[in-house]
């Protein structure tokens, strides 16, 4: 969904706030594609938040090995753009 939105350039700050407090505590659930998809999203739509974003890389290190580069640039290009 984030995704998107980002890729539409369509911002809209309350609906993203909603996500993310939906996404917040099932980002353990999500795939390493799920994980740099949503991190990328926020950052191209310059709604990035430090506690999600420290949130998905606490979800994402026990799964770094299941990444594929796509994904791992994904998320390096993210940490880069913040």
């Amino acid at each position: 969904t984030l995704w998107a939105l980002a890729t539409l350039s369509h911002t809209n700050t309350a609906f993203t706030a909603a996500v993310l407090a939906v996404a917040m505590p099932k980002l353990d659930g999500f795939k390493p594609q799920e994980l740099a998809n949503t991190l990328w999203a926020l950052v191209t739509l310059g709604q990035a938040d430090k506690e999600f974003t420290r949130a998905v890389l606490k979800a994402a290190q026990p799964k770094l090995s299941s990444f594929k580069p796509q994904e791992l640039t994904n998320i390096i290009w993210s940490l880069a753009t913040l």
